[in-house]
């Protein structure tokens, strides 16, 4: 399996500097592609991409840190209300034959980050849990592209199915399997309640791309900030420390079914 990294993340003000709620697009270095001629793909290949959030101002911090210490719980500094994600993709069969494609979108929030092959404890036993968004197959046919959209609301679910993962110790099958972009509190292993507005929005995606022909894959992260809290350059690897760093707890086996 081949591993796409993008090491530098270019960010892109796409309308009038000012209105933190214009979109703006996070863009791949490269597209990601299997089975290319002359390679020795398994059929699979992956990419992970990080949002560029700047550094957390010492007023956010104590207006957090109190908002915290109100609620009893823990307060993110991105906040799933203060982005609005979408995600547009293509797909490409570069070969003259018919082939089978699926796209993965996993990822995590700056507490948690699910790894759903980490729930495979047996693997004759154990089926793997669904990914936070994707895993359609689709059939492409010789030169055929195909294109789509993850929503807004569906990314803003997979924050939630990653809170419910993350605080109250959900099962993946359980987070994943339902609809729960509605809830306006989750109650987490200590029997605190945790509002909708503290939720934790995904600041990292992982995809995956599977397929039997020679495949592209093609991808943009678009992003309404409502808070200003993306980079407002490009990233600079001279300067790292302009940009925060994130360390979510990868959720691990046992989890508890609700």
């Amino acid at each position: 399996m081949r591993r796409a990294t993008t090491i530098a993340v270019a960010l892109a003000v796409v309308a009038a500097a000012g209105c933190t709620s214009d979109p703006r697009y996070v863009d791949p270095n490269d597209p990601i592609e299997v089975n290319a001629p002359g390679t020795t793909d398994t059929g699979e290949a992956t990419t992970t991409i990080d949002l560029p959030i700047r550094l957390e101002k010492d007023t956010e911090r104590t207006e957090r840190d109190a908002l915290a210490a109100e609620l009893g719980v823990e307060v993110p500094y991105v906040k799933a209300k203060d982005l609005h994600i979408e995600i547009e993709w293509s797909l490409e069969n570069l070969s003259d034959q018919q082939g089978e494609a699926t796209i993965l979108v996993n990822g995590a929030t700056e507490y948690a980050e699910y790894i759903p092959s980490n729930f495979v404890i047996d693997p004759e036993r154990d089926p793997e849990p669904p990914s936070l968004m994707g895993g359609i197959p689709m059939i492409l046919q010789p030169g055929e592209v195909k294109t789509g959209v993850f929503r807004e609301d569906q990314v803003y679910e997979a924050s939630v199915d990653l809170e419910l993962m993350y605080r109250a110790n959900y099962n993946p099958f359980a987070a994943v399997l339902e609809i729960n972009k509605g809830f306006t509190e989750i109650i987490d292993t200590a029997n605190q309640l945790v509002p909708k507005d503290v939720f934790a929005s995904m600041v990292r995606f992982d995809f995956i791309l599977r397929g039997t022909t020679d495949v592209v894959m093609k991808y943009d992260i678009r992003v309404r900030d409502e808070r200003g809290i993306l980079h407002d350059k490009l990233l600079n690897p001279d300067d790292p420390g302009e940009l925060t760093t994130f360390s979510p707890v990868v959720i691990q086996p046992p989890m508890m079914t609700p």
